[in-house]
C-alpha cells in the first residue's frame, strides 16, 4: 500500500475476486468474514458437536485437522473441520 492506495499484486484476481464478493452480496446466503486458519495455530471449534473444544491446526493432504493433546496418555487425537467451524486463540 503506498499513499492510503491499495495495489494489488494481481489486478485481474483482484477484479474477479471483487465481482464474486459483490454477486455473493446480492443473494440471500449468509456472509460473514473468516479468520484465515494456518498450520499451527491455536483455535476453538466454535460450531457443531465439538463446539467448545481448543487445538492446534494441521493440514495433512489438503484436510483441515485440529489435533487435541491428550496428556493422559501422551498422545494427540485428530478431529477433521472446516474452518468455518474455528477462531483463532
Amino acid at each position: 500500500m503506498k499513499s492510503g492506495v491499495l495495489v494489488p499484486p494481481d489486478e485481474a484476481e483482484f477484479a474477479e475476486q471483487l465481482a464474486d464478493s459483490l454477486r455473493a452480496q446480492e443473494t440471500d446466503r449468509e456472509i460473514r468474514p473468516v479468520p484465515e486458519i494456518q498450520d499451527g495455530m491455536r483455535v476453538k471449534i466454535t460450531r457443531g458437536p465439538l463446539r467448545g473444544m481448543d487445538g492446534l491446526v494441521v493440514r495433512r493432504s489438503g484436510l483441515l485437522e485440529v489435533y487435541r493433546r491428550l496428556d493422559f496418555i501422551s498422545q494427540c487425537a485428530a478431529v477433521r473441520v472446516t474452518a468455518d467451524e474455528l477462531e483463532a486463540v
